[in-house]
């Protein structure tokens, strides 16, 4: 239904939703939305790859920090958010501005690869933390009935990817990727078929952006290694 980004502070929400109107999109800043959602202030506007985008100010804070017995070492969330999206869509230029200059992201790298004769798989990084990624755009041939591919929880133990892998394996649901390590951003992860029809992607170890990140380039292949798929939902 909608993407979330939070602001550092008042002076990055109003800039952002300043940059926003400035590029011509319709922003409405919603009281009731911003009450059911725990946050101070909230604002929305229409993404060029369809769900909603909502900038957010100041969310509530819980009464105790989350922890889950089936991931004991924690998630990796601190100053990077939930983990990342990928969308397919046939908007990807316009989805491409709206991330840079709405946004405020910066592109990270991007893949293009064949995938099949004549048909060339497109997807673009975009990151506005050290996390490697928050979201990713993937360039779609035509219109899709499944707009949001996958989403991703990253965790800070390895043992806990392989431990969730073992879950899974041990379930029913479809294993589109197995375990792998993507190229670009070094994640060591697998993918996992939810029955909403999008994927979960579980991972550990991905790279960071820092202040001289100079590897904005191309990259010709998604996995170093492994990511093979392994069973049909």
């Amino acid at each position: 239904m909608a993407v979330g980004f939070e602001a550092v502070d008042a002076e990055a929400f109003d800039s952002t939703v300043a940059r926003l109107r400035a590029v011509g999109l319709a922003v409405i800043e919603d009281t009731e939305a911003a009450g059911s959602r725990r946050v101070a202030r909230l604002a929305r506007t229409k993404a060029p790859w369809g769900p909603d985008a909502e900038i957010v100010l100041a969310p509530a804070d819980a009464r105790t920090p989350f922890s889950s017995a089936l991931v004991p070492g924690g998630f990796l969330t601190d100053e990077v958010g939930f983990g990342h999206v990928v969308f397919a869509t046939t908007a990807f230029e316009e989805s491409a501005a709206f991330l840079t200059d709405g946004l405020g992201f910066g592109q990270s790298d991007w893949l293009e690869m064949e995938i099949a004769e004549g048909i060339t798989l497109e997807v673009r990084f975009y990151h506005c933390n050290a996390r490697h990624h928050t979201i990713a755009l993937a360039r779609a041939p035509f219109e899709l009935p499944q707009l949001l591919h996958h989403v991703m929880f990253e965790v800070n133990e390895r043992d806990d990817v392989g431990a969730a892998f073992d879950r899974l394996w041990a379930s029913d649901l479809g294993i589109p990727n197995g375990l792998g390590r993507h190229d670009n951003d070094g994640m060591f992860s697998f993918y996992l078929q939810t029955p909403a029809g999008f994927q979960v992607e579980v991972g550990h170890g991905a790279r960071v952006i820092t202040e001289d990140w100079d590897d904005n380039r191309a990259y010709d292949a998604i996995s170093a290694w492994g990511h093979q798929p392994l069973r049909q939902a």
